[in-house]
């Protein structure tokens, strides 16, 4: 490999192929100590060893140095075939340098005979500091060894870890009591891991006690959610997505680059100042960048809704009308009912009943959906009511004082309306007689002689113009008997 130990303050290592690489003992692709070192653009792959026990095989190492910046990189197919139990295999490794990794791409690290806890690591962070930014990680290696465990990212305790925007997925397979982990610290809590750590993709495979986002010794977090509790006010905007790449095979140009189905990871990230490309230098969304090293174009699914009035067309002040919202890719969704511009206060269910409704509310409702890989809040159509005013029948003039049995009483309600509709109480010719008026639907008057005492409750309905019926008019008058006139001695 290449060797780098020059005290300098911009020493350049980039556009080198390290490659085929066989040994017997310790293989690294690029080893970088003293110095400010640049580290980018670099290929490493096909590094094999068959050694034993204690056998490292590392892509890029940083052994000592000051500051250091590794980018651009691609790693891949580092395999130790050697039955390692102490040893490691690693993308990348930081000991005692002040570090920045960005958009490097690094997978397919193996130990096929590789028996110890954490034997993989997609990236060691053993001493130093380090901020890991826009990296993307996958690991799938295999092993005969019982106690074979691996990590996507391995952090000494006592080293600082900053990470932001990576993508970490370790499909490893754990043996008996090795682990599969995503993030890996060698002691107990998350002293001097950075609070502005954030927006990464932790993955370790199948949810299980031996599948694991974090891991400390101690704890054991099987899902995202309980690294978050964990963590505070750490990474609780990251999240746990197995992605689907276009290829995992090292040499393809699209190795570890993202399907445009990942739309989990699309716009997940937040913005890093100073990156504003990806690995390919294409530009990152300004406001929203994707998460890992690649920047890609998501497809997310549309999301949209419509609504429908029942009734529908003109109605009548006073209607109930019940408004129904049809979502599109809506999952279990929010709504909001408007009228105009005007939120719809409490009005946050698929459907929306009002009997109040005025000429012209314009009701209309925007929903959110709570459905993954979709676009954001849709506002369905408009629905611009028509109301005709529904007219108020009443009696002008009241029909005046109680009567006596035989008293005609004249009712009267308002004219030039249409369809009256008179209900009086009672049985005609037992009970009344209808002296004059109260029969057709253009009458607008009516005498009645009341026959029998008794509380006698008339009423009168009519439609308008627009064809609107009004609240029926009531008018409730006591019927006395009429007064026995008699001799008396």
């Amino acid at each position: 490999g290449i060797t780098v130990s020059t005290i300098g303050t911009n020493n350049a290592i980039s556009g080198n192929q390290i490659s085929n690489f066989t040994a017997g003992g310790n293989i690294t692709g690029i080893t970088t100590a003293a110095g400010n070192d640049n580290i980018f653009s670099n290929t490493i792959y096909s590094l094999t060893s068959s050694g034993i026990t204690a056998t490292t095989l590392t892509g890029i190492a940083i052994t000592a140095g000051t500051t250091k910046t590794i980018y651009l990189n691609k790693i891949y197919n580092i395999s130790a075939t050697g039955a390692i139990t102490t040893g490691n295999v690693n993308g990348i490794s930081n000991a005692l340098a002040s570090v920045t990794m960005k958009n490097n791409l690094v997978g397919d690290l193996n130990a096929s005979a590789g028996n110890g806890a954490d034997i993989v690591r997609g990236i060691s962070i053993l001493s130093g500091s380090a901020n890991l930014y826009y990296n993307t990680i996958n690991l799938w290696a295999l092993s005969s060894g019982t106690t074979f465990g691996t990590s996507g990212v391995y952090r000494n305790a006592a080293a600082s870890l900053e990470m932001i925007n990576n993508l970490i997925v370790n499909l490893s397979t754990p043996n008996v009591s090795g682990r599969t982990v995503a993030f890996r610290s060698s002691a107990v809590g998350l002293a001097n891991y950075s609070s502005a750590s954030d927006n990464n993709s932790f993955y370790a495979g199948t949810v299980g006690p031996n599948n694991l986002i974090f891991y400390d010794g101690t704890n054991s977090d099987q899902q995202i959610v309980d690294f978050q509790t964990r963590a505070a006010t750490k990474d609780q905007a990251s999240v746990s997505v197995n992605p689907t790449f276009i290829s995992t095979t090292g040499s393809n140009i699209d190795f570890l680059h993202l399907q445009t189905s990942n739309c989990e990871l699309e716009g997940a990230g937040k913005p890093i100042t100073g990156i504003t490309t990806d690995f390919d230098n294409e530009t990152r969304g300004s406001s929203k960048p994707d998460i890992g090293a690649d920047e890609f174009d998501g497809a997310k699914l549309p999301v949209s809704v419509s609504i429908a009035a029942l009734p529908s067309g003109v109605i009548c002040s006073g209607t109930s009308v019940t408004f129904t919202a049809s979502p599109v890719n809506g999952g279990s969704p929010i709504y909001q009912w408007y009228n105009g511009v005007t939120p719809i206060g409490g009005e946050s269910g698929s459907t929306y009943i009002s009997t109040t409704l005025a000429d012209g509310a314009a009701i209309s409702v925007k929903m959110t959906s709570d459905a993954t890989c979709v676009t954001g809040p849709a506002t369905s159509n408009i629905i611009t009511v028509s109301v005709n005013d529904s007219p108020t029948p009443s009696f002008s003039p009241p029909p005046g004082n109680d009567p006596c049995a035989n008293d005609d009483v004249v009712y009267t309600t308002q004219t030039g309306q249409l369809n009256y509709n008179w209900n009086v109480p009672g049985t005609d010719g037992v009970d009344y007689i209808i002296i004059s008026g109260g029969i057709g639907l253009t009458s607008y008057s009516v005498t009645i002689k009341w026959l029998t005492p008794g509380s006698k409750t008339l009423t009168v309905n009519y439609s308008n113009g627009t064809g609107c019926n009004g609240n029926a008019a009531s008018s409730t008058l006591t019927v006395h008997p009429v007064p026995t006139i008699g001799i008396f001695n």
